[in-house]
């Protein structure tokens, strides 16, 4: 690669938030959360879904069926619908360690997703 004095890769490259985190990070996630419920866990997550009102959140409506059995044809619109609703329809069917990691990606993904920073300082001390 050649060599620019001006030019970082690795610094003035920007993340793509759907490519990595969307279709990387949430999507495994969320296939490895979803190939563990087995039996009547199936009904009782598409109860979750069905119960989970989406009217405070800037998301369109889902259809409980399709976000459980249909979780390997996700499209970053759908990941990014469990990125917001997981704490209240994932989490009941995790362990403390599974909880943890979640609350971290979800915390994350509140930061990834916002559209403007009033105060960059407090966002970027925050972020770390």
């Amino acid at each position: 690669m050649l060599m620019f004095p001006a030019f970082d890769g690795c610094q003035d490259t920007p993340v793509e938030i759907l490519h990595v985190f969307l279709l990387g990070t949430v999507k495994y996630l969320v296939r490895d959360f979803m190939k563990k419920i087995k039996g009547s866990q199936i009904e009782d997550l598409k109860a979750y879904w069905t119960s989970f009102n989406t009217d405070s959140l800037n998301m369109p409506s889902h259809k409980p069926s399709y976000m459980v059995d249909h979780y390997q044809s996700f499209i970053g619109k759908d990941f990014k619908k469990v990125l917001q609703a997981a704490p209240f329809v994932y989490f009941p069917f995790m362990n403390s360690t599974q909880r943890a990691l979640w609350s971290s990606m979800c915390v994350l993904g509140s930061y990834i997703f916002q559209t403007r920073i009033e105060n960059l300082e407090n966002y970027i001390r925050e972020l770390q």
